[in-house]
């Protein structure tokens, strides 16, 4: 298994998908990990039987390129960081060459197809053609990369791998643009729907972030196409009518800067709290405790948007209400007025509206939480996801 964001240490800020589906994969077969070294992890340890190798790709700990908010947003946000970019590359590569000279694998399961799947792609042609490839594309890797260089190294990832997943049918759609010969499957990153439950609600937590009334919540990295931008822009209409409405932003990123200081500008600073980046696990009680939660993702520059929207499925989960934006991947999960509510992406007066039409009727939402939590277990949840992984590794090997 190959990534570029994976849990650094115990109750780490980094999302935890790929190691969720490891550790259930690992139940079965014997997995091994490769990604990234960050400063303060272990360089290798074993967690839940899986063999965790993590590479230096720079000396002295500048290796700065994964983590605390993602490759491309720091790609867009500085071109110095392309300079590490062949780094990464070469390392990860010889770290994937040394585990497989010493151990029989069967697989290499890439998690996005560029840097990951490039990688796995150079090392079955220069070392090992038995080894199969599964890819699997997050949403990044296939909206973002559009220039000629990206359209090349995707053809190139599909062409030469054996199985390739996407997290929604909006990446399958994108994806099958640039192959043809593999089959594609639709398996979606899952919630640990037992955790993520409406249990987590707690009264406490209200009174610890200072909210007199109304509990609105972000959670995601601070980057353009989570627009985050535009929610705090629809929050001044939010408290004329609701003054006493607080929004919690609970991620960090590249423009957490930018995000203050347009909530400065906007004289809302009292009602907007930055909590930073927190365990992934210590997010259920906020999204079971808040009385809407907000994704008002766009597509970003460059093309970028979200593959899936893990968050949201978390939140619906914790029998959150949810409002979001209308791009095609989060249609997968949520179905305008019965698991949800939809706006159009940067449509700051629709986000207000929205947000008002729920503070306003606080007990009418009592049926969509549950059609929403319902349609996660049955959907989402990770024990169905990593079934469906198991059949197909099964297959390949």
């Amino acid at each position: 298994m190959t990534a570029s964001t994976f849990p650094r240490w115990k109750d780490d800020t980094e999302p935890e998908f790929v190691f969720e589906l490891t550790r259930r994969l690992a139940r079965e077969f014997e997995v091994f990990v490769v990604c990234p070294f960050a400063n303060g992890s272990k360089e290798f340890e074993v967690v839940e039987n899986i063999r965790i190798n993590r590479y230096k790709y720079l000396p002295f700990g500048l290796g700065t390129l994964a983590y605390d908010g993602g490759i491309t947003p720091k790609l867009k946000k500085s071109k110095l960081y392309y300079l590490q970019v062949p780094f990464f590359l070469f390392f990860q590569l010889l770290a994937v060459r040394k585990i497989l000279a010493s151990e029989r694998i069967n697989v290499v399961h890439a998690h996005w197809a560029i840097p990951q799947g490039v990688v796995a792609v150079i090392y079955k042609k220069l070392f090992d053609k038995r080894v199969k490839i599964l890819t699997t594309v997050h949403g990044a890797d296939i909206f973002g990369f559009r220039g000629r260089l990206g359209h090349f190294l995707k053809k190139m990832v599909f062409k030469n791998t054996d199985e390739v997943t996407v997290v929604s049918n909006a990446i399958a759609g994108e994806a099958g643009k640039y192959f043809t010969r593999v089959r594609l499957h639709v398996y979606p990153m899952g919630v640990d729907t037992n955790y993520f439950s409406p249990d987590k609600k707690q009264e406490q937590l209200r009174k610890e972030l200072g909210i007199e009334e109304n509990f609105l919540l972000f959670v995601g990295r601070l980057a353009e196409k989570k627009g985050v931008k535009y929610l705090i822009e629809a929050l001044p209409n939010v408290l004329k009518k609701h003054p006493r409405s607080k929004l919690i932003i609970v991620g960090d990123g590249v423009l957490k800067t930018e995000l203050v200081k347009m909530a400065a500008d906007l004289r809302i600073e009292k009602n907007v709290l930055f909590a930073g980046s927190m365990p992934h696990g210590d997010v259920a009680e906020y999204f079971a405790s808040a009385d809407v939660v907000v994704v008002p993702s766009v597509v970003a520059r460059g093309g970028d948007s979200e593959g899936f929207g893990l968050v949201i499925a978390e939140a619906m989960s914790c029998g959150a209400v949810v409002i979001t934006t209308d791009l095609p991947a989060i249609g997968d999960i949520v179905k305008d007025n019965v698991t949800g509510l939809i706006v159009k992406e940067k449509n700051v007066s629709e986000i207000s509206a929205k947000i008002i039409s729920v503070l306003d009727r606080k007990d009418a939402w009592a049926e969509m939480k549950e059609l929403a939590r319902k349609h996660v277990v049955e959907n989402f949840d990770w024990d169905v996801v990593a079934e469906k992984y198991r059949l197909l590794l099964n297959n390949m090997v």
